[in-house]
């Protein structure tokens, strides 16, 4: 069995029961996608940007770098470490655990409002994405959690990406590493299949968890820095 079933996942509580949960990094990000023809400025992003305000980060980029003028979306995700009284109350963190987003129907109009006013701190074409998917409730906050693995195995169960380690946004690597992981998975068994011997799938998954744990583990414990260094 292979648990690829995201940082809520129920394999994990087989595979490594104690802890079995990400945990909350004391953060939210808020994520949302604008179109061209809702902004008006007059110098488009030519690439990744990351803003830092103290309580407040901001990563932006422009999407489909390609598209031709008029039909560019600039993508962007806001850390925020203010409104954890929020994700509680919410129901989105419980204790230490993250148990769902913010979704935009959940965004009341006073926090919208709030939104708003602190997206001034942005420059100029980045502060105009954020309002316009404000505006339209646009905007998603999901609570940032972390899982640091002991181990991706148990006997013939393995974990593989968000099931196996979880790491903040800003590590740039979640995806990347779940694949590695996958690719990883895939030789050690398809060499176990051609050796054709009774024990040779649990010692290809031991083989995968040899090959992949301190990689996860690396990368989960360097975005725990950002995380200690921003939400204290």
């Amino acid at each position: 069995m292979v648990g690829a079933d995201g940082h809520r996942t129920v394999v994990r509580r087989v595979v490594a029961p104690e802890p079995p949960d990400a945990a909350f990094a004391g953060y939210v990000i808020w994520l949302g996608i604008a179109a061209e023809p809702e902004l008006d400025v007059e110098a488009w992003p030519p690439g990744m940007d990351i803003f830092d305000a103290g309580a407040d980060c901001l990563l932006g980029s422009p999407l489909a770098e390609s598209a031709p003028p008029g039909h560019r979306r600039p993508g962007w995700a806001w850390f925020d470490r203010r409104r954890n009284d929020l994700l509680r109350a919410t129901g989105c963190v419980d204790g230490d655990v993250v148990q769902h987003s913010l979704r935009p129907a959940d965004l009341t109009a006073s926090l919208i409002a709030e939104l708003d006013d602190e997206a001034a701190q942005w420059p100029a074409a980045w502060r105009d994405a954020v309002r316009a998917c404000l505006r339209r409730r646009g905007v998603t906050g999901t609570p940032v959690a972390e899982y640091v693995p002991d181990r991706l195995v148990r006997g013939r169960i393995a974990l593989v990406g968000d099931a196996a380690h979880v790491s903040t946004p800003m590590t740039g690597r979640g995806f990347a590493v779940a694949l590695t992981d996958a690719e990883v998975l895939a030789d050690e068994v398809a060499k176990a299949v051609a050796e054709a011997r009774d024990d040779a799938i649990s010692a290809a998954l031991r083989s995968y968890q040899d090959r992949s744990l301190g990689r996860a583990r690396e990368l989960v414990e360097s975005g725990q820095r950002f995380s200690r260094s921003f939400a204290g």
